[in-house]
């Protein structure tokens, strides 16, 4: 919300445009943090009286406010063609809600901007409005059901023109070229399609359903056997978290099988499944009336199954890079460490707002958004301030919980500076022997040292493991900290005190970083 305010306040200062909101509690409060803002902003929804209602489209036509935080009733048979940006806060219900919705900006002619925040959550909330309607029957539900997969599939396309995918629906044709030919009006997909690459997920997604089936089955299972999309994620991402160890997920096949993905495309690759059909999502009610989403297998779960189906899903091209190719930097271990680092941080945000959530009865979301959490597991901030710049981070909320976050965060970032100050220290020393041993080869001293080098590098252990490694505390600090002194590739072996009466010049001598001197040989004389 603090986005889009500034963003407002940035581009569209006392301009005309319009938020669309899910309920009518989003909206009053939408409207509200907008005019502390300092954006004059109002709210209209169907809880108003008819002469509220008309008060406030009557402010907002004649600009005495700029701003109207809105459900999608508003602006049907209001003529106002300045009306510069349209923002959707919650997911729309359909495409066609969204096409009209969204053509009220800019009837001028003029450049104008819609905005669309998704987030996979909404599909839920909607959903959940849909199966409780007592007014729908059967086949109106499935429609809605249908409308509300087509949209989600739209928010989840990351390759495929916006402007095409629209029109596309309504049996019209549209030109790629012409998106993006105009940069300041192209969508975002257009922007980033040299970013985005689709790579073949066949196989990972018939280990995920095959998992979700001996897991979950079909349905009507006991309650034990209900997880959630973001437990199985979590086990294709290899995670240790205490659900998957109690249930012994960590010794299924698919557990680790993505651990080089990107979550944000491991969750796509998912939402792509239950989009599909190759899982589904059953909304259970809990004892305390909380709604939750647990995954079964789809009805197209066999077709994929038995390899007819090869799916492909656009990702990010330095991802396929981690997932399909091996680089020799990104395998180095610095990067492998870091990865580990934030992976271990995301579980344990993770962890922690799920008991937030859990305790006060709220969803995640209410908690702190994915996104957020994300970004946080990502850019590992160590200040207020810095937690504040992430986008879902307010002041109210980070009060409320983003002090625990931080926490988490911190001791990431402090794991990350240890594991670069190793690497660092590794490649100095590297540096200084390497071009001293290569200026050295011609002297019979030197035949193994080089080998010896080599082979104490190979066997040097990964910098962090939370397997028996060391555990990192605060910044530059170890605690337990224990190493092990390399020992030299060859040993010179004993000699008898006959032998030593004369010198051998084919004596191997142990590693060293002292530069060209060796200590003056043992010599006896007859």
């Amino acid at each position: 919300m603090a986005e889009i305010a500034n963003l407002i306040k940035e581009k569209y200062r006392n301009q005309s445009g319009i938020i669309y909101c899910l309920s009518r509690n989003e909206c009053d409060t939408t409207a509200t943090f907008m005019c502390n803002e300092g954006i004059k902003a109002i709210s209209y929804h169907a809880g108003l009286t008819d002469p509220k209602r008309n008060d406030v489209q009557m402010k907002w036509i004649t600009n005495k406010v700029n701003l109207v935080c809105a459900t999608i009733a508003f602006g049907m048979g209001i003529d106002k063609p300045d009306v510069r940006y349209v923002f959707h806060y919650s997911l729309p219900k359909s495409i066609e809600g969204y096409y009209q919705e969204s053509g009220r900006a800019g009837r001028d002619g003029k450049t104008s901007h819609c905005f669309l925040y998704y987030s996979y959550q909404d599909m839920h909330r909607i959903r959940k409005l849909i199966e409780l309607d007592d007014s729908g029957n059967h086949e109106s539900k499935k429609v809605h059901m249908q409308n509300l997969f087509r949209i989600v599939s739209y928010c989840e396309n990351k390759a495929d023109c916006r402007r095409t995918l629209q029109l596309n629906y309504f049996g019209e044709t549209f030109d790629d070229d012409k998106c993006i030919s105009n940069k300041e009006t192209a969508c975002d997909n257009c922007q980033n399609k040299a970013a985005f690459k689709y790579i073949d997920v066949t196989e990972d997604s018939i280990e995920i359903v095959k998992t979700v089936k001996e897991l979950c089955g079909s349905g009507g299972g006991s309650w034990n056997n209900n997880f959630t999309l973001i437990h199985i994620i979590d086990i294709f991402k290899g995670s240790s978290n205490q659900k998957i160890k109690s249930n012994n997920h960590d010794k299924l096949s698919l557990h680790g099988r993505g651990k080089q993905w990107d979550r944000f495309d491991a969750e796509r690759l998912m939402h792509k499944l239950v989009l599909e059909g190759y899982l589904r999502e059953e909304m259970v009610a809990s004892k305390v009336d909380i709604i939750n989403a647990f995954v079964r297998v789809g009805p197209e779960a066999d077709k994929l199954i038995r390899g007819s189906i090869k799916l492909k899903l656009a990702s990010a091209s330095k991802n396929k890079l981690n997932i399909e190719t091996t680089s020799k930097h990104s395998n180095t271990p610095v990067n492998t460490v870091l990865k580990e680092i934030q992976e271990k941080c995301y579980e344990n945000l993770m962890d922690v707002c799920r008991g937030l959530a859990a305790s006060l009865n709220v969803n995640t979301n209410a908690v702190m958004t994915i996104q957020a959490i994300q970004e946080m597991s990502h850019s590992l901030p160590e200040t207020e301030e810095e937690m504040l710049k992430i986008v879902g981070v307010t002041k109210a909320n980070f009060e409320k919980y983003g002090r625990q976050m931080l926490e988490i965060t911190q001791e990431a970032a402090a794991n990350k500076f240890v594991a670069e100050c190793e690497e660092n220290e590794l490649n100095n020393i590297e540096e200084e022997g390497g071009d001293w041993l290569k200026t050295s080869t011609d002297c019979p001293y030197f035949d193994d040292m080089a080998t010896g080098v080599v082979n104490n590098k190979n066997k040097r252990k990964t910098y962090y493991s939370n397997k028996g490694g060391n555990k990192r505390f605060k910044r530059g600090k170890t605690k337990n900290l224990k190493k092990k002194t390399a020992k030299p590739a060859s040993v010179a072996p004993k000699q008898s005190k006959a032998q030593t009466s004369t010198l051998k010049s084919t004596v191997k001598m142990p590693p060293s970083n002292r530069p060209g001197f060796l200590s003056a040989p043992k010599v006896s004389y007859f």
